[in-house]
């Protein structure tokens, strides 16, 4: 049986094209051939474009910026169909503006698109509106390395190094529990383990478990660090045991840092609504201000902006 190949093209986050070739022959076995194009500076596609936080409230703040665009050029920044900043690229094709999330933005996800005013060309990004009802925060003073549990209405430790939260020195700090917006402080939690203060617990141990929190009802979640000095990442989203776990690296630094963590539940939009969002860029002579033809052109133009890159051909 002749070898059958199966072509399979991918864009990664360097801007770059994997093609990766499958052969698939008569005896079962698979062979992977991978070689990298590198594009050059003249397309699109080699421009970024990013957003500062991904996900946000309402009313929050959001930067935007872009690299390796046309040097000295305007540019168009939407977000959705309202324009919110014009910019100019520098030298190096770097520009950048910032933004607040309209306050009638409804949950899920929105566009942030950035092109070239008299050329149309340019790249795109998605920033996620998130529901402040959902949102919490929660604070506590890291010393090394530490794990926040979350598993239905319940809340715990993990402490895997240096001083337990809230335990270095002898102290007995709590753990508090915010607001989406960090307004208000909903309550605080003083965790119990094997040992009272001023015992700083500097083994891997699990904390008591607070059980008096919202149930978690999303299966994908977003972390933002508000304050801290180390990094904060998911280790483990809810998708099969309802268990989202929030690590907390403070182990490169000395003693201990207060760290603020903001969680997002990530609703979910399709590229339809995305589609009839963006359209409206085009009513009401907007396609003047973005030197289209006419409707028609602009509206054809979104089409294909934001089907490009979102599962359609």
């Amino acid at each position: 049986m002749s070898p059958a190949f199966l072509i399979i093209m991918r864009r990664n986050v360097m801007n770059k094209i994997s093609l990766v070739v499958f052969t698939w022959k008569k005896q079962f076995t698979l062979a992977v051939l991978a070689c990298t194009l590198i594009l050059g500076s003249s397309t699109s596609w080699a421009w970024a474009l990013d957003v500062s936080p991904l996900v946000a409230l309402p009313t929050m703040s959001v930067n935007v910026s872009g690299q390796n665009y046309p040097s000295n050029k305007l540019i168009d920044v939407l977000f959705d169909a309202q324009s919110i900043c014009t910019s100019k690229t520098d030298a190096n094709g770097s520009f950048g503006c910032a933004f607040n999330i309209p306050n009638s933005s409804k949950v899920g996800a929105h566009l942030v698109s950035a092109f070239v005013r008299d050329t149309h060309d340019g790249q795109k990004t998605k920033v996620i509106v998130a529901d402040v009802t959902e949102a919490f925060g929660v604070a506590a003073e890291i010393d090394g390395l530490d794990q926040l549990i979350l598993q239905e209405n319940t809340m715990q430790w993990n402490h895997l190094d240096f001083a337990a939260p809230g335990r270095l020195a002898g102290v007995n700090a709590p753990t508090f529990i915010m607001s989406g917006d960090f307004s208000t402080t909903n309550g605080y939690w003083i965790p119990e383990w094997s040992a009272p203060p001023p015992a700083e617990i500097r083994q891997p141990e699990l904390s008591s478990i607070l059980t008096e929190l919202p149930t978690l009802k999303t299966t994908s979640w977003y972390v933002q660090k508000i304050i801290g000095r180390g990094e904060v990442t998911i280790v483990e989203q809810p998708l099969f045991n309802n268990k989202l776990i929030i690590q907390l690296d403070d182990y490169s630094y000395p003693g201990a840092m207060p760290y603020a963590i903001r969680l997002y539940p990530l609703p979910d939009i399709s590229t339809d609504q995305l589609l009839d969002i963006s359209k409206d860029l085009c009513k009401n002579k907007g396609w003047i201000n973005y030197n289209f033809k006419n409707q028609g052109e602009c509206i054809k133009f979104v089409d294909v902006w934001i089907k490009k890159d979102n599962g359609h051909k």
